[in-house]
């Protein structure tokens, strides 16, 4: 990747996980009517998390990063923003307060419209369809013809990411920090379209912070080519099938100057292969002198099914991720610098434990999620209160 950079750069190289989109004069009359769109966050906001970071790799703040797994255009009312709000504000209490240390708050909010999924076709009550791949893809309703991918919802992605986003301002309180948003970079087409130029920089103005999901994140492929040009501070989601040097090709790619607040690695390797997995790549990158900041999703390598084919995750799982996480970093003189969560402000039955013991039979209680089992309001006060407790502990 030694040529130019554009905007449009990543065409030129093979991109995995783009919808098949029927009309693609469709897709380019809706793209073009969004490049014509306000910017959603401002290149100052971009540059001051960029700041922020700065301080959580030097140990003086702590990243929570959470929200929906697949974010819905429905979602985005005040109410919905102010209970979410509120949650990851009673989070970053329960971490702030045993710690001592300033919480940076970036959440999977005002764009988690689109996800990557192992399989582009499903087969539900005898009928082949596609998989549902995020409101900004097609719908969630099973049925044949509503699970197309239509470009149209491309342009309702932007518009429900901007209430939001209005939300958020309107209800947030500077008393608390800064807020900061999030979404996985995955459409590639959408965030050119998202991309503009300011004080010399390409940024993303769709959110803060873009991250690579584990499956696109090769470093000759379509999405480090789109990324490594862009000025927002980049997230790499770094999972058991990936390779310790193919992470350092990437980083370097992502940050040529090898500055310290403009890469988050964001390990998900499952807490019964952290152990033997994270000190690989730890040292790849102490070894290549890189810097980055480390966080932990303990979410995705703890997704399991029950016996009656219902995915879920246990809460015992996802706290022995960051226990054994904030251990090998102490041990091998590196430093977590912040989690990753999936989870949702409402009370909820897709994750099993918790103070309430949330068995298997409790999950058809309230299993609203359209993708990946996430916490609950409860469970995630929980992970916060564990969080907060390991971080106080001397010697990080």
């Amino acid at each position: 990747m030694t040529t130019a950079w554009r905007t449009d750069s990543w065409q030129r190289y093979r991109a995995q996980q783009q919808p098949d989109y029927r009309d693609q004069a469709h897709l380019a009359a809706v793209l073009r009517q969004i490049t014509q769109h306000p910017t959603l966050v401002t290149f100052a906001e971009v540059m001051r998390l960029r700041e922020q970071l700065r301080q959580v790799f030097m140990g003086q703040a702590f990243i929570l990063q959470g929200g929906d797994c697949a974010e819905r255009f429905a979602d985005c009312t005040p109410q919905k923003v102010s209970t979410r709000l509120q949650l990851m504000q009673q989070m970053a209490a329960l971490i702030r307060t045993p710690a001592n240390i300033k919480v940076l708050h970036i959440a999977r909010m005002a764009g988690q419209y689109a996800k990557p999924r192992t399989h582009a076709f499903e087969t539900i009550a005898g009928q082949r369809m596609h998989t549902f791949r995020g409101d900004n893809i097609n719908s969630f309703t099973p049925e044949p013809q509503q699970r197309e991918p239509n470009p149209q919802r491309l342009e309702q992605g932007y518009r429900c990411a901007a209430t939001t986003l209005k939300h958020l301002r309107n209800l947030w309180s500077p008393t608390h920090g800064d807020f900061f948003t999030a979404h996985e970079g995955l459409l590639l087409a959408y965030e050119q379209a998202l991309t503009t130029a300011a004080e010399r920089h390409w940024y993303n103005h769709g959110a803060h912070l873009l991250w690579i999901g584990n499956r696109t994140a090769q470093a000759e492929q379509a999405h480090v080519e789109y990324l490594r040009g862009i000025s927002n501070a980049i997230g790499v989601k770094i999972g058991p099938t990936a390779d310790p040097q193919e992470i350092v090709a990437i980083v370097r790619i992502l940050n040529p100057d090898n500055a310290c607040n403009r890469v988050v690695l964001i390990a998900r390797f499952g807490c019964e292969k952290v152990q033997a997995l994270l000190p690989r790549f730890i040292m790849a990158m102490q070894q290549a002198a890189l810097n980055v900041i480390w966080t932990v999703d303990p979410m995705h390598g703890n997704t399991f099914y029950t016996a009656h084919d219902v995915k879920t995750r246990h809460l015992h799982h996802v706290a022995a991720e960051i226990q054994h996480s904030f251990a090998l970093h102490r041990r091998y003189g590196s430093r977590l610098g912040g989690v990753h969560l999936e989870l949702s402000d409402d009370n909820i039955t897709e994750c099993l434990g918790g103070q309430d013991n949330l068995q298997t039979s409790d999950l058809s209680r309230a299993y609203h999620t359209a993708c990946d089992p996430r916490l609950n309001r409860n469970q995630s006060l929980e992970i916060a209160k564990l969080v907060g407790e390991l971080l106080a502990v001397p010697g990080d």
